[in-house]
């Protein structure tokens, strides 16, 4: 943990930092839904999509999308219990061409 008091939470891993502000009046999103935006999105990028998809719908996330191909690769969007999007990603070793 960075640091936080009542309006402001932080957290560091290594070189990656997150930061969270209070926001007055929130309103949850409602993805895809351009009226309730997303605040921010996150992808995951993992090595067994199965195995993390478990993980993340026993904590309570939703599957909305699922955009895996059939080798495998692609990503799913989830959103976590309040409506938040974030993906898990399997495209390790993927060179994508324009």
């Amino acid at each position: 943990m960075k640091g936080s008091h009542e309006n402001w939470a932080g957290i560091k891993f290594g070189d990656v930092e997150l930061a969270f502000i209070l926001v007055d009046a929130y309103r949850a999103p409602q993805w895809p839904d351009s009226e309730h935006p997303k605040q921010f999105h996150l992808d995951f990028e993992v090595d067994e999509i199965e195995f993390e998809q478990r993980r993340v719908l026993d904590l309570g996330a939703t599957l909305q999308q699922d955009f895996i191909g059939p080798g495998g690769y692609g990503w799913r969007v989830y959103t976590d219990p309040v409506g938040h999007p974030f993906c898990l990603c399997r495209n390790k070793g993927v060179i994508w061409t324009g």
